[in-house]
């Protein structure tokens, strides 16, 4: 009781951010706070920042707030974690300015600002209110430069700029400097270490720092580089043709490095211009040419060769929900026949292939249909999103229509994001394992783009897609179009 008369101001103020935050996160109209909550649920369940999961910041803050969700995955742990760390920010701002403290509470709370939002951009702030305590009570160097290190690994953008302050301040005072610095190499080389654990070392680099790469240009950004202290000396060479890099074992000629996104288009698609390339696997991508660095809504720019850049969609559930599904259909079936089902597959297939023979016209019967939400693992936009199954009637809630909704779901995700481009070609190719492997979803994604299907005759499209571009870079086709004339697709 002692404890808890001494500390009551606290715990109030813990249970006035938990209500705020909660209310906050459901009504300041901003999908941020469940992005990050998002980032801390895939690393509570397993996944590998850059590997697993997409972002484009160093994940600390991700990782601290997955303690919070080893107890539970609900969203309110992590609002928890969040209310506990709020309040310790707010006993230390309270040592360092006293009665002023209300102040930034207030400009906190001040519902335009939007700045209570539980992002890493907040976490920094709680990070340099800790820099703030220990500069004026705490003067250990060694534990500043582990906060500094720290608010680097929360959001690099941010906390190199809490380093470069530390480094001018005491730019002459190499004694002091000198333990700054190790301090703050102790979190980056046990983050260093992860990375190359998790073999994610190379896909950090590409979505955390290539970030700076400016598509309009075709270059480095080199002004927000220098802004950031940096140098370009340490960033790749761009090459905006194909090229030899080299050769192996002094005769074999080697190329410059491409994308397995790009090698699959360019190994699927026999003209670039008027062909739109949709990928199922795991997951699925719509992808298309572009001349212009034009910002898609949904989509994500990326480079290709000969001028020309890449709008991409990806779903990141894509094939998965067909297995999701079956696992339903497996474990449903165990439940009722008390025995253990090997696969649901070989029924579903049946069923499925007896939807196509009633449809060859190619009518979907939508007024009836179910209608499926495939997002399962959320969106690129808000990972926090999932699916859903709609239009639920006493006729047509079956196994059967269940099915062909799911695989209308797959291509209606990416129809959608191709529809919100606001292009259009001629010609619709298939590509991937789950598109070769199902006829059913073939005739689907004909149907929902209203476009005849083209697979390629050949396997592999990204081995293939990587081989034309060597006959190009090795001089043997003029350009990657008259490569490109080698494909052939099962239809012809």
């Amino acid at each position: 009781m002692k404890y808890i008369k001494k500390y009551r101001n606290y715990i109030f103020l813990f249970l006035f951010f938990f209500l705020v935050l909660s209310v906050f996160s459901f009504y300041n109209h901003s999908y941020d706070s469940f992005w990050n909550y998002s980032f801390s649920y895939a690393i509570a369940r397993g996944e590998v920042p850059y590997v697993d999961f997409n972002t484009v910041s160093t994940p600390f803050c991700a990782f601290f707030f997955s303690l919070f969700l080893i107890f539970s995955h609900h969203y309110l742990w992590y609002i928890f974690g969040w209310s506990l760390v709020l309040t310790f920010t707010f006993y230390l701002l309270f040592q360092v300015i006293q009665h002023r403290s209300f102040i930034v509470l207030f400009a906190l709370l001040f519902p335009f600002l939007h700045t209570i939002i539980p992002t890493y951009n907040l976490f920094c702030f709680c990070l340099y209110i800790l820099l703030l305590y220990l500069e004026k009570f705490h003067k250990n160097h060694y534990l500043i430069g582990f906060v500094l290190g720290i608010s680097v690994l929360t959001k690099q953008t941010i906390g190199v700029f809490f380093l470069l302050a530390s480094v001018i301040y005491y730019v002459k005072d190499f004694k002091i400097l000198g333990k700054r610095i190790m301090g703050f190499i102790i979190p980056c080389l046990l983050f260093f270490i992860y990375l190359l654990f998790t073999n994610s070392f190379l896909s950090f680099l590409d979505l955390c720092f290539f970030g700076l790469f400016d598509f309009s240009s075709m270059t480095f950004d080199a002004a927000a580089i220098k802004k950031a202290g940096m140098t370009p000396d340490f960033l790749p060479k761009v090459i905006s043709d194909s090229a030899v890099a080299g050769m192996y074992k002094g005769s074999i000629p080697v190329s410059v490095a491409i994308g397995d996104n790009q090698a699959s288009f360019l190994g699927s698609v026999r003209d670039m211009e008027n062909s739109v390339l949709a990928n199922v696997g795991t997951g699925s991508q719509i992808t298309f040419a572009a001349k212009r660095a034009e910002i898609m809504p949904g989509l994500e720019l990326r480079p290709c060769t000969d001028g020309y850049l890449l709008q991409v969609g990806s779903s990141l559930c894509g094939g998965r929900a067909l297995a999701l599904l079956e696992e339903f259909f497996r474990k449903t079936a165990e439940m009722v026949a008390q025995k253990k089902i090997e696969s649901a597959y070989p029924g579903m297939d049946t069923h499925l292939e007896r939807w196509l023979r009633e449809n060859t016209e190619g009518v979907l019967h939508t007024a009836n249909q179910l209608e499926v939400s495939t997002k399962f693992c959320g969106t690129r936009e808000n990972p926090a999103e999932r699916g859903a199954i709609k239009n639920i009637g006493m006729q047509n809630f079956t196994p059967e229509n269940m099915a062909v909704g799911f695989l209308n779901g797959i291509a209606s995700e990416l129809f959608e994001m191709y529809q919100r481009a606001g292009v259009n070609h001629s010609v619709l190719v298939g590509a991937g394992n789950g598109m070769r492997k199902n006829r059913v979803l073939r005739k689907m994604m004909e149907l929902v783009f209203r476009r005849k299907l083209y697979i390629p005759a050949h396997k592999e499209e990204a081995a293939y897609g990587a081989a034309l571009f060597s006959l190009v870079c090795a001089g043997f086709c003029k350009d990657i179009q008259e490569a490109q004339q080698c494909i052939k697709y099962e239809q012809e």
